[in-house]
């Protein structure tokens, strides 16, 4: 099961455990660990939002910055990184600006296929 959910512009994980029967997740893309799960999806979905509103009002008492929605870490080895930062350079780029250039140019490709 490869489902995602959404809430408050965050996005949480949907998975299964046969051996304990029950449905369970993490919220994505924030550090730190934050886990749910239920019984039933729409315990699970009650228990996303519960943790994503708990999460911002920790954030929001802690002084934490909340996660930019509008964009995602991605992890690649260093030698890819070593390679992407160089290309960038040839085309005096930064190296953020060449990756997403790089990455919807293979989009583009890949839809016109």
């Amino acid at each position: 099961m490869n489902e995602l959910l959404n809430y408050k512009g965050f996005t949480g994980s949907v998975e299964f455990s046969k051996a304990d029967n029950v449905f369970f997740g993490e919220i994505l893309g924030i550090q730190g660990l934050v886990l749910y799960e239920g019984d039933t999806i729409d315990q699970l979905i009650h228990g996303f939002h519960d943790m994503v509103d708990g999460y911002i009002d920790f954030c929001e008492r802690h002084n934490h910055p909340l996660p930019a929605h509008d964009t995602a870490n991605l992890s690649v080895k260093l030698e890819l990184y070593r390679e992407l930062e160089e290309s960038a350079q040839k085309k005096n780029m930064p190296v953020q600006a060449f990756i997403e250039q790089t990455l919807w140019h293979s989009i583009d490709q890949l839809k016109a296929s």
